[in-house]
């Protein structure tokens, strides 16, 4: 069932939402899966993403996350990756081609 635009509209309006987008909404919760554990190609299934690559440049992952997962997963902390536990993104992975 589809949440007629004009009711969403109001519905933010009287909440004080502004510039609020499905897609913003649609970002946040696949940014939250990846920041609860789930596998990359699980989050770009429930996004509807055709390609992996699209999934992996639309997600907000934070050092925050990076830090708490290698804990979860036994792993030493690099000072210069995941010691800073802001919610800043992280920078984008350079390829060995030079792009991003």
């Amino acid at each position: 069932m589809a949440f007629p635009k004009k009711a969403r509209a109001g519905a933010c309006k009287r909440a004080g939402i502004l510039n609020l987008h499905f897609h913003d909404l649609r970002h946040e919760a696949g940014s939250q899966l990846m920041e609860r554990g789930w596998p990359l190609h699980h989050v770009r299934q429930m996004l509807g993403h055709a390609d992996v690559k699209t999934t992996s440049t639309y997600l907000n992952i934070t050092r925050q996350g990076l830090h708490e997962s290698m804990k979860r997963f036994g792993m030493p902390t690099w000072p210069d990756v995941a010691q800073n536990t802001g919610t800043e993104p992280l920078p984008p992975v350079q390829q060995a081609d030079g792009s991003r």
